[in-house]
């Protein structure tokens, strides 16, 4: 899950224009607060809001994908349960015979 978070982080930050001061990039928060404060504001919302859009497709794109890897790796390589109850049981020795 961190990896997931560092990647949204990752991938937001970099759709975002460039020379921002690092605590407006630091989450969508910070930068709708910095472009509130600043000229040409709302052209910077609308473009933080798309870049966090951007992240969140991207990795929950990446995340789908890795679980349904972790599926098919269980799937096939771990033994089934089918297998092991298909398998004959050895048959009991029956008490008073000597083994």
């Amino acid at each position: 899950m961190a990896g997931l978070g560092s990647l949204l982080a990752t991938a937001y930050r970099g759709d975002l224009p460039d020379g921002l001061p690092d605590h407006a990039v630091s989450s969508l928060g910070a930068t709708l607060s910095y472009a509130k404060d600043h000229a040409g504001g709302s052209a910077l919302a609308e473009s933080a809001r798309s870049a966090f859009t951007d992240a969140q497709s991207l990795t929950m794109t990446i995340g789908v994908a890795a679980a349904l890897a972790g599926t098919a790796v269980a799937f096939f390589a771990l033994p089934g349960r089918a297998a092991r109850s298909a398998a004959p049981e050895p048959e009991a020795k029956e008490a008073g015979q000597p083994g």
